[in-house]
């Protein structure tokens, strides 16, 4: 009788790990999938950022030309207050790049801590199986 009690439960165990690999491989697909579109979002949210960034550029930049037009100052005061817009913007954008760049980075160890908590919960659950098989085996000489 306890062979068939064993063999039964070595074949339920060798179904269910088949089952619980491929929902893993299921949940880590999934995973991915979410991954890529949040950065999907980032890239779009990044982009969003760098046009308002490049428009609100180009608004003070035509503020200072009409206001130099305005009181015919225009000089070296003039492109001074220009390069000073561009250098701002420049700026800003190339924040904006470090911290998408930055979310991607977060995103891909976030990833890799999830895959190694899945896999130390297989090898764990699989230490619990064998210790569980050997006091059952051991019950019986």
């Amino acid at each position: 009788m306890p062979e068939i009690v064993m063999a039964i439960a070595a074949g339920t165990k060798v179904v269910s790990t088949a089952m619980q690999i491929n929902e893993m491989k299921d949940a880590r697909k999934e995973a991915l999938r979410a991954q890529q579109a949040e950065r999907e979002v980032q890239r779009e949210q990044n982009r969003r950022a760098v046009v308002n960034t490049l428009r609100k550029a180009r608004i003070q930049r035509a503020m200072v030309q009409q206001s130099a037009s305005n009181t015919g100052a225009m000089g070296s005061g003039q492109a001074g207050a220009i390069g000073s817009i561009a250098s701002q913007a420049g700026s800003s954008i190339g924040f904006q790049g470090m911290q998408q760049q930055a979310a991607s980075n977060i995103s891909m160890f976030n990833k890799r801590a999830s895959a190694a908590e899945s896999r130390a919960g297989t090898f764990g659950a699989l230490s619990d199986l064998s210790g569980q098989a050997f006091n059952y085996a051991k019950s019986f000489t």
